[in-house]
Parts: structure tokens; C-alpha cells; sequence
């Protein structure tokens, strides 16, 4: 039994953002990868 009298119309969307992805997923995981490695090589520590 469907309910639908007190739900709230939702508001038109005013505007809509795309944003293209900066690189595909498989060269993100390379990259926080490397990145990570890097990290252990140099030695860094958190402050």
C-alpha cells in the first residue's frame, strides 16, 4: 500500500555540474600506488 499524500514535491535542479574525470580509475590506482611506495622509500613520517 503506497502512502503518497504527505510526502513534499523536490525542487527542480537549478543547475547540473559535470565534471569529466582527470584520469580513468585504473591510472588513479597506478598513481596512489606510486605514490604510497614513494612515500615508504623516502622514509616520510607523520607529524
Amino acid at each position: 500500500v503506497n502512502n503518497t499524500e504527505g510526502l513534499k514535491k523536490l525542487p527542480e535542479i537549478i543547475f547540473k555540474l559535470e565534471i569529466p574525470p582527470i584520469m580513468p580509475v585504473m591510472s588513479a590506482l597506478f598513481f596512489s600506488i606510486f605514490v604510497g611506495l614513494a612515500t615508504a622509500w623516502t622514509g616520510s613520517e607523520l607529524t
